[in-house]
């Protein structure tokens, strides 16, 4: 899951619970649209990272689990890799924390230019904006524009 192809010129960094999946147990499961981005990402050879505040990617990837186990789909095969509270969470204060979105970057090799970030809460458009990388919300319950968010990532490689 960690492995970094070398000339990579794009990315999709997303946050999971209400951005790709609904609470775990919930009806929907996954969020309309977010196969079809995935597979998009997929097929044009886009890394897609989670970006979480979850406190272990243990935890997330046992909630991927189950969400399998529930619902037949496997989300953990399209994402190159997964960081945590733990690997990527920065907490100025009690007030004050965000995602180090550049540090993802880094390790991806990716210039932030070229990534978007794509998340449903505060956290994540303020660590998005704080870093100077676009950010797409896709709001609580709602489904995802997949196209609009591929055609930004196809744009992004352009710059």
């Amino acid at each position: 899951m960690e492995a970094v192809a070398a000339g990579i010129e794009r990315l999709l960094i997303c946050d999971l619970y209400f951005t790709i999946i609904e609470p775990i147990g919930s009806e929907d499961g996954v969020k309309k649209g977010a196969i079809e981005l995935l597979e998009g990402c997929l097929e044009r050879g886009i890394p897609v990272v989670l970006s979480s505040d979850t406190s272990s990617v243990e935890r997330i990837t046992a909630d991927l689990e189950e969400l399998e186990r529930t619902t037949g789909i496997n989300l953990i095969k399209y994402f190159t890799k997964i960081y945590s509270a733990k690997d990527h969470v920065v907490v100025e204060s009690r007030e004050s924390q965000y995602k180090d979105l550049p540090y993802i970057c880094r390790n991806m090799r990716i210039p932030k230019r070229n990534a978007v970030m794509l998340g449903n809460r505060g956290m994540d458009e303020q660590s998005a904006r704080r870093a100077g990388i676009p950010f797409i919300s896709t709001g609580y319950h709602q489904d995802i524009d997949y196209v609009a968010i591929l055609n930004q990532l196809d744009n992004n490689s352009s710059n």
